[in-house]
Parts: C-alpha cells; sequence; structure tokens
C-alpha cells in the first residue's frame, strides 16, 4: 500500500482509501490526536448528519444510532435526521451470526434509535454458568478449605453440596504462577484506534 503521501493522486479520482469499500473499519495504530486520513472517522459513537456522510449513511443507515444522542447520552437536536458511527472504544467486535447458532444474548441497541440485534447491536459481558469440583470440608457454612492459599466463597453451588455467602469470589490457586486478579475477564490485547471509512 502506498504512503499518504501517494494519496493525493487517487484523491483527485475521488478516492482517498485505496479502493476499500464505504463502512470498511480499520485499527489504526497512531497515537490520539493524529491527523485523521483523508476520508476516516473515529469509531467513537459520534453522531453526525446524514447529508454529510451520505455514502456512509447509505450503507449503514442508523444500525448504531439515529442521532439523536451523542454517545455520552447527552441530546445533539438532529431530530432523526442523523446516525451515529460505531463507538468501539474498549470493547472486541463479534462476527454477525448471519443464520448460524444465535448469539445467547441479551443483545441492545448500543445507542438510541440504534439496532437492537445484528449489526450494531452491544452484549455485555458475561461468565457462562458452570461448576467447579471442590474437594474439601466446609467450615461454617461459608467457605470450602482446599490445599492453601486456595479458596471457594460462593453464594450457591451444586445441589449435592451448596456454599453460601455474602458476595460471590473465584478459585484462586497460584499453582500455575502469581494470580492475575482484576475487575474484568479478559485476554492479553493492545489497545488501537478503530477508524470507519466515511466517504
Amino acid at each position: 500500500m502506498p504512503q499518504y503521501g501517494g494519496a493525493q493522486t487517487n484523491e483527485k479520482r475521488g478516492d482517498t482509501s485505496y479502493g476499500l469499500p464505504i463502512g470498511t473499519v480499520v485499527p489504526w495504530g497512531a497515537q490520539l490526536g493524529t491527523a485523521l486520513p483523508a476520508g476516516w472517522l473515529i469509531c467513537d459513537g459520534m453522531a453526525y448528519l446524514a447529508n454529510l456522510y451520505p455514502a456512509l449513511f447509505a450503507v449503514m443507515g442508523q444500525a448504531h444510532g439515529n442521532g439523536t444522542h451523542y454517545a455520552n447520552g447527552t441530546t445533539t437536536g438532529f431530530a432523526t435526521t442523523g446516525f451515529n458511527v460505531p463507538d468501539y472504544r474498549s470493547v472486541s467486535l463479534r462476527g454477525h451470526n448471519a443464520g448460524s447458532t444465535p448469539d445467547p444474548g441479551p443483545r441492545s441497541a448500543q445507542n438510541v434509535g440504534g439496532n437492537a440485534s445484528g449489526t450494531g447491536s452491544f452484549e455485555s459481558h458475561a461468565i457462562q454458568g458452570h461448576w467447579h469440583v471442590v474437594y474439601g470440608t466446609v467450615r461454617g457454612g461459608r467457605y470450602a478449605t482446599i490445599p492453601p492459599p486456595s479458596y471457594l466463597y460462593s453464594n450457591a453451588g451444586p445441589p449435592s453440596a451448596t456454599f453460601y455467602g455474602a458476595q460471590g469470589r473465584a478459585v484462586l490457586t497460584g499453582a500455575n504462577g502469581a494470580v492475575r486478579s482484576g475487575k474484568e475477564s479478559r485476554g492479553q490485547n493492545v489497545s488501537a484506534t478503530y477508524l470507519i471509512r466515511a466517504f
């Protein structure tokens, strides 16, 4: 792919994006605040009037919102003559099931007026329900002890062994290295900014 310096020739032909179709989303490794390449918008949930980016509106419509609200929830005053670009900040993307096994859901619109299912819909974080088999003794109806420093502290368990507590916690063990706990379940990741081709 040529460098941006060579984009002027393409720009004269009305193509600043090297043949990528309108609505294409790509990760961009530039730092925030860097000038955007011509023809691209940041996927930050921003609202725009449809007549500013008619080609993008023609393929995306209001799948990600009808433009009446910004991503932070404040109103835009656009009535329903606008649209929102996708808001891909701090989320991962999931392929549309398109007739395959349905998403377990529930899904909802990411912004006001957007799709509540399919392209543009949002699904919150979750952990699939499951059981852990724990061998040990129960103390005081709350803790199941297994070799330290592991423990189980849960609101409920299988019918044959129910454990009670004020809050749900996890089985922690240092058997495979230091325990890495946090406020979310996640894989290793690197931050990038998503862009969408608008014209």
